[in-house]
This record gives C-alpha cells, structure tokens and sequence, in this order.
C-alpha cells in the first residue's frame, strides 16, 4: 500500500522556521544578535508615535500651517516632529502640523485612497505641503512618476492654495553611486513642474562622502537613524524659514521615545555639514516663501 505523505501543516512550517532561525541565531553570535535587537526595537519605539496625524494643533491665524505627506522615510524618527522642535527653538511662534503616512506608500497609493485628498481640504488652509515620494517611483517610468506629482500638485494648490514642496529621497547607504539619477529626476520635475525641492538625498549623499565616519541609517541601510532625520528636519526647516537654525535642540522626545540626543560637538558637526551644503548647492532653498 502506498501511503500519501502530507505536506506539512503551516503551523509545523511556522516551527520549522523558527528553528532554523534560532539555530542561525545562535550561529552568528552576539554581534549579530544586537544589531537586529537594536533595529527591532527602534520599529517597536517608533509605532508608538509613527502615524499620528496632528502634531502640533496651533489654530491661531498667525500659525506656521505645514502637512506632510509621505511614508516610512519621513515618519522614522519623526522628521516632521523634530522640524516642530527645531522651530520652537530657533523662536517660531504657533504651529500647526499634521502628517498623512503610510508605511511603503507610493504617490499613486495616496491618491487612491483619498485620505490625504480629505486632510488636505477639510484640515486647511495649509502654507506648505511637503511631498515626499516612494524611492522606488524614481526608478519606474518618469511619465507616471511625474503624472502622479503633477496630479498631488495640482489638488495642493486647488484644494488650499499652499505651497508645495517635494522632499528628494535617497538610495540605500552604500548604493550612493546611483543618487546622481534621483537627484537629476528631482531636479527635472522641480523644474518643469514649477516647485521648490528640498534636497535632502543629496544632502545625505554629501554627508557620507564629506564624513564618512557618521551614522546616519539605520541597520537596514535604507532608513534614516536619529542623526539622518535630524540633518533632514534641519535642512526642512532651512528651505521653510530662509534661515540657517542657529540653536536648534540637542535632545528631543516623544513620550517615552527619544528622537535626538546629540552631544553639541555631534550637533555642530551637523550643522556644518548642512551649511557646507548650502553653499555649494545654491539652487536649495530658492523661490518665494510664506
């Protein structure tokens, strides 16, 4: 008699997986082990806090109006909510701040399902909204790449006449050879779309050849750690206000989350890493403000 020998169940699967796991943790070490411990954590921390959309809820007419739309680049260690703490620093006055994102989303994925078509109307009027595309839109067909921004664009300056802003992103650390495509695809639609660009894969890119020695991803080499996050917030902030933030925070919190913590020689290596940055690339920042 021929017996049938059954695959196994998906609970046997899930066991055997996490055997093998086990066995190649144990394998690898220590080294290995805290690293993604460490990672691990940062994304448990990190949901806490990662989709709230009201960050800062200033309803007075004289406030600072500024929505972000994106994904997990934007909302890993908080850009948007270390730019509310820089600005508090540097003497801003009211803020309102909201944030639309989703984890991996695209352009077109915004758009389908309407949520920030909602936000950006019914939470209005806005000055700036911060478009902070999928890395990965760069890389598929520029037609639809820019179809899609065009179309955000468009329900931005219909829906709350604020101005917006796309916020570059980056290759992979260790892959900076192919940032030179992104930033010319950026720069081609800031220009034929008419927006202002907020460079901050080049300024990532900057930063790695100019110190090397900085940590600025997390261990996916994808992400942006405390430090990356912050430089970004910092040059956000310089393409908003015009300025170059002269005392911005060394440690910055969310609840139990701690978003920065620099010692002030980190913070001034930062900061000069931005300027630097400025002042070569004289194009960041241009066209007119709130």
């Amino acid at each position: 008699m021929t017996t049938t020998k059954l695959p196994p169940s998906p609970a046997r699967r899930l066991r055997n997986y996490l055997l093998a796991f086990l066995a190649s943790f144990l394998l690898c070490g220590g080294i290995v082990a805290c690293i993604l411990a460490e990672f691990a954590y940062s994304i448990l921390e990190l949901n806490k806090y990662a989709f709230e959309q009201v960050l800062a809820a200033s309803d007075k007419p004289e406030a600072l109006k500024v929505l972000f739309l994106g994904n997990s680049l934007l909302y890993t260690y908080s850009l948007p909510r270390q730019l509310a703490a820089i600005y508090r620093a540097e003497g801003g006055g009211p803020l309102k701040l909201q944030q639309v994102v989703v984890p991996g989303e695209s352009l077109s994925g915004h758009l389908k399902t309407g949520r920030f078509a909602q936000v950006l109307s019914a939470n209005g009027p806005w000055d700036y909204v911060v478009i902070q595309p999928a890395t990965f839109e760069t890389f598929d067909s520029y037609p639809s790449f820019k179809r899609d921004l065009a179309e955000v664009i468009a329900l931005v300056r219909k829906s709350s006449r604020a101005q917006p802003l796309i916020f570059m992103t980056w290759t992979d650390e260790g892959e900076f050879g192919r940032q030179e495509f992104i930033s010319q695809t950026y720069r081609r639609l800031a220009s034929e779309l008419n927006v202002r660009l907020i460079a901050d894969g080049d300024l990532l890119q900057f930063a790695h050849r100019e110190a090397p020695q900085l940590k600025l991803f997390l261990v996916d080499k994808h992400h942006p750690n405390r430090d990356g996050s912050y430089l970004g917030a910092l040059l956000v902030y310089y393409v908003l206000s015009g300025k170059m933030p002269l005392d911005p925070p060394l440690k910055i919190e969310t609840g139990s989350v701690i978003l920065v913590n620099l010692s002030a020689g980190q913070r001034s290596t930062l900061l000069g890493l931005l300027k630097k940055f400025l002042e070569i690339d004289a194009s960041v920042g241009q066209g007119p403000r709130r």
